[in-house]
């Protein structure tokens, strides 16, 4: 399922036969010459890992990553959602876990 998330026929849903999230996330960052990368453990989990060059001219910009996250943990309190934001040598890591428990 990993190897095949990034299509946009596949999803884990039984309420829709597609998913989109991932695969345009992918394309999105293929886009700026760079990637989206998954690895899972079944059983232990899953890290959506992707990556963008911060002045390519086709980035989006990021948007409300506040008001993101916390919809993300109020919908899904059970992932740990984590997010690493590296921009040279400095760097921003937000992860939900001590906040949720």
């Amino acid at each position: 399922m990993a190897a095949r998330v990034v299509d946009p026929f596949v999803t884990s849903r039984t309420t829709r036969k597609g998913g989109l999230g991932l695969p345009f996330l992918k394309q999105a960052a293929e886009a700026c010459e760079d990637f989206l990368k998954i690895h899972s453990t079944l059983a232990k989990g899953t890290l959506v890992e992707v990556e963008f060059q911060l002045n390519h001219i086709v980035r989006m910009p990021l948007g409300d990553l506040a008001g993101t996250f916390l919809s993300l943990m109020i919908v899904k309190p059970s992932i740990n959602w984590m997010f690493n934001y590296r921009v040279d040598h400095k760097k921003f890591v937000f992860e939900s876990a001590p906040i949720v428990k």
